[in-house]
Parts: C-alpha cells; structure tokens; sequence
C-alpha cells in the first residue's frame, strides 16, 4: 500500500510530506468523548447513544471516557488538557460550565468550548421519597417550614436543580443551613439513594428520572409547562396558591462540544464534525433509535447552541449569589 502511494504521489507530481493526507484523512485515530460524571448518568447515557453511528459517520471508533468528579469539574480540566485536534470532544453542560465558573471552582471559561450541538435539554422535577410521607409541593412546604431540620434534599452539585432549590428556600422563608443538603456528581447515584429511600426528596433532571418513575413520588415540574411524563402541576402554579413566586431555572442543557480553537485552526474536521452530527439526527431511522432510549435528539446546531449556552450563563449569573452562600 505506502509502495504504491508513493508511486501515486510521484506520478502526481506530489512531495513526501503530502502523502500523510494522502495516506489518510481525518479522524486518524479513534475519537474520545469526555464524560464528567460516572457510568450511568444522563451525560454517560448520551455519548455512549452517539458513539455508534458517529463512528460509523467519522470512519474511526468512538470510545466513551468517565472522568467524574467535583461537579463535572474533574472532567471539563481534563478534557481541555488533551490536544486540541478534534479527536477529543466532550458532553457538557452550559449552565454547568457556568455555575462552576461563577462559583469560583473554574479557572476556565465558556469560551474555552465549541458548541457543536445542544442535543438534550432537561428539565428538573421535584420529587419524595416513597418512604418521606410527602404528597404534594404543599406538603413539602409544610414540612419545610415546621421541621426542615429533619428533611433531607439530594442534589446534584451546582446544577440548575441546585439552584432551584435554593431560590425556592430563599422564596419560602427557610434557611437553608436548617436542611440537610446532600450534593451528588452523579444523577444515576442520587436517584439510586431516593429510590432506596436513603433521602426524603430531591430536585433534578426529570426525564432522567423517568426510569424510577415507579419507586417515587413526583411532586412538581420546575419548567413553565406541565410534562406529558408527569401527572403533577409547574413547581410555579404549585407554589403561586401559597402566595410563592419561584422562577424557572433551565434544567441542563446537555451539549457536545470541542475545544474552542477548532473551528479557526482545523475548519475542515470542525465541518465534518458538524457535518456527522446533523446527518445522524436527521435521520428519522437513526435519530428514533436514540430517541426511544429516553435521550434528546434535537439538532439546534453551532450557531443556536452557541447562543442558548450564553443564555443559559446569564440566567445562572442572576441567582448565582444562592450558590455562594
């Protein structure tokens, strides 16, 4: 085969140094996905959804890789110490990202990522423990303010439910040093510990949720619309009877991205990149395989992606003071 490349590129008129390309375009190598949070979360789910066909799109095997830890925090460091040549993207979060920057945790910044796609927005849900006793929002609200030193609160730490959290204890009237607040990296461990009634309730990702639908009991949706998934009012209409008015806080915003010199010094791998993202969520075969796994499947593209995530950082930016506190 390199004997009769060379003979090719001779013929051709070529020079040594042209037959690498010749030899092989890019990917050259097996494609990473970063993943900071541990096997079985929603991020997880999501990469390990996509590494089939992009490697069927791109040509070269795509391997998912965990490094958990701190918040996603771990892996954002991580990945943005690989080369930045294409081979290596990662799942993230914008709104994650941005409340580990605002928190003081990041020395890096949204800048540092290429949006390539917004591939599944979440919303958070509300939701008790089986074993808590807890029915309802107002239910909650009640326990809350009589006995918050009794309850416990699992969340995942610095996400948009968090925050939700935080700012529905602010708007309550309840002091959050009263309630036992365990932080989770991982949404499959937190949902793992309410399902076994290890904590009374919790707010996260809810369509992550949906696989242990059974052993909990949904108390709200903190979205601006009812979920088809769930047969429970908006966290807002629930708390508005109570004289309460609690913004909404975008659930995550789960994203593939790459390293932010990318597009500007390899324009051809970022369109391919690109390229194999949309023609895989275009495809209506493809795209209701991931789909009936309970994972998004929009393709919003760079330019909106880019967009939605320096939203998502403004919204986050407004309630950050909660997470300082």
């Amino acid at each position: 085969m390199l004997r009769k490349l060379i003979l090719a590129a001779a013929a051709a008129g070529l020079t040594a140094t042209a037959l690498p390309a010749l030899a092989q375009e890019w990917p050259t190598q097996p494609i990473r996905i970063v993943v900071g949070t541990g096997p079985g979360g929603s991020f997880d789910r999501l990469a390990r959804a996509m590494a089939e066909p992009l490697a069927a799109e791109l040509g070269q095997p795509v391997v998912v890789e965990n490094r958990p830890g701190a918040a996603t925090h771990v892996g954002h460091v991580y990945f943005l110490q690989q080369p930045a040549d294409g081979h290596t993207l990662m799942v993230t979060a914008p709104n994650v990202i941005a409340t580990n920057i605002l928190s003081g945790v990041a020395d890096y910044g949204l800048e540092d990522f290429a949006y390539v796609n917004l591939q599944w927005s979440d919303y958070d849900l509300v939701f008790a423990s089986k074993d808590s006793g807890i029915e309802d929002v107002q239910g909650l609200v009640s326990r809350l303010q009589d006995e918050a030193e009794n309850l416990s609160v699992a969340v995942i730490s610095n996400s948009s439910g968090h925050q939700t959290l935080l700012l529905m204890l602010e708007r309550l009237g309840v002091d959050p040093g009263r309630v036992r607040i365990v932080t989770y990296d991982d949404g499959n461990e937190l949902r793992t510990a309410l399902a076994g009634g290890q904590m009374d309730f919790a707010v996260t990702a809810g369509d992550s949720t949906i696989s242990i639908q059974d052993m909990i009991t949904p108390l709200a949706v903190a979205r601006r619309e009812a979920h088809a998934a769930w047969d429970v009012p908006t966290l807002g209409e629930a708390l508005s009877g109570l004289g309460v008015d609690v913004p909404v806080i975008d659930g995550t915003l789960r994203t593939f991205a790459t390293h932010a010199s990318l597009p500007q010094e390899h324009p051809e791998r970022w369109a391919k990149l690109v390229g194999a993202f949309e023609a895989i969520l275009s495809d209506p075969e493809r795209s209701e395989a991931i789909g009936s796994q309970g994972i998004g499947i929009d393709w919003m593209g760079p330019e909106r992606s880019t967009q939605i995530a320096n939203e998502a950082f403004a919204t986050t930016s407004e309630f950050q003071y909660l997470m300082a506190q």
